[in-house]
This record gives structure tokens, sequence and C-alpha cells, in this order.
């Protein structure tokens, strides 16, 4: 298949749900050409017009630490106009989560590393798994790999809705990307050891419940 745009990248990346942008935030593990250890998260806008093949790249910030997640919400996460293009939440390895107003990166001229509004801190471990809700896209799950879940209102994300891992954990979390129980990415699911305890938690619907495997 031919490549039509691209950006040269290790990279976690996010598509803005109504924009045409992407966002790429430096992957954690990834060496790239200049064995650099910075991170950096960047926006570039989807131009399939001109006749260059790389995406332009329209804004840059320093990242605290590098991405194990990335995602964007739609909008409405957070009120105002200066937030039309919602908000871009990054999963880090230190156990954090960072939280940007894309907007705001984009028309920062070059201050773009002030455009991140919080930094959500949790977490025990690195954060594993993120996902916007698309009914609420103020409420962000975000799950470690010590297996707790957090649930987070950030039109008030100074203290989450906490849950600890399920008993007899063995496996690390690698949802709310949404695959390892086989589910949507809607929904923030965590497995336990095999046919153990599969705790879903449906940040779709806002609902919380236990089912067993098998």
């Amino acid at each position: 298949m031919a490549c039509i745009k691209s950006a040269q990248r290790a990279a976690q990346t996010a598509l803005a749900p109504d924009a045409p942008y992407l966002a790429a935030g430096t992957m954690t593990g990834a060496i790239d050409l200049s064995f650099s250890n910075s991170a950096n998260i960047e926006i570039f806008r989807l131009d399939f017009q001109s006749d260059s093949p790389d995406l332009p790249l329209l804004a840059s910030a320093p990242s605290p630490d590098r991405f194990n997640r990335l995602s964007w919400s739609r909008p409405g996460a957070v009120e105002g106009d200066s937030f039309a293009l919602g908000l871009l939440a990054d999963g880090l390895s230190d156990g954090s989560v960072a939280v940007w107003n894309p907007l705001s990166m984009i028309s920062s001229e070059g201050k773009a590393e002030d455009a991140m509004v919080a930094r959500l801190e949790k977490h025990t471990g690195p954060v594993c798994g993120l996902e916007f809700s698309e009914l609420t896209p103020n409420r962000l799950a975000s799950g470690a790999e010590q297996g707790e879940l957090c649930i987070w209102d950030l039109k008030n994300p100074v203290e989450p809705i906490v849950y600890p891992p399920p008993y007899h954990h063995s496996r690390r979390l690698t949802c709310p990307s949404g695959h390892a129980c086989g589910r949507s990415t809607a929904e923030a699911a965590e497995q336990a050891s095999p046919c153990d305890v599969c705790v879903e938690n449906n940040v779709k619907y806002g609902s919380f419940e236990d089912r067993t495997c098998c």
C-alpha cells in the first residue's frame, strides 16, 4: 500500500475526533536516530491538498515523561471556546497523566509548553491504558501497570474514583485501550488472572460490574 503522508516519529498517536489533526507523543522505550532521551508531544495537520509527503507540524511541547498511551477527547470535556478542540491526555511512564489543550498548543506561537492544563497523579506505576468517554467527554479512565483503575472527572479532577486491582491480579493492565477483554474502546476493561474475574468499568455508560470469565 502506498504511503500518502507521513511523519517520521516513534510515537503513540491520536486523531482529533472532529478536526483534521493528529497528535503524537514520544513512545516509551523508543530510540531515535539521535539517541535522545527527550520526550515531546506534537500536533500535525492532516493536509492532503499539498504535494509534500510530510505532514505539517503545527505545535510541539516538551513532555514530563515518555508516552504509553495518548487519547483525544471530543469537544465538551471542558466548557468554553478556548477548548473547542477538546483535550489531549497522555499516560506517562512515571505514573502520571498529563492533560493538554490542543487548541492552545496550535495557537501558542512557540509557547506550546504552556498548554498543559493538568497533571493527574494517582497511579503507582506506568499508565498503560487511557480512554475518554464518548458520551461524557469530561470523563477519563486511566489504568496502570499495577492494576488499579481511575475514573477522572476533568471538570473537577482533584480526586478520582479509584478501583483497586482485583484479587489474584497477575496480569499487567492493558485496558482501557479496550483489547485485553475483547471489548470496544469505549469501555475500560481489566483482565485478571485466566478464568478468574474480569472487572469491567463501562465508562461509556458510567456503570461498574464484575463478570466471571468462564
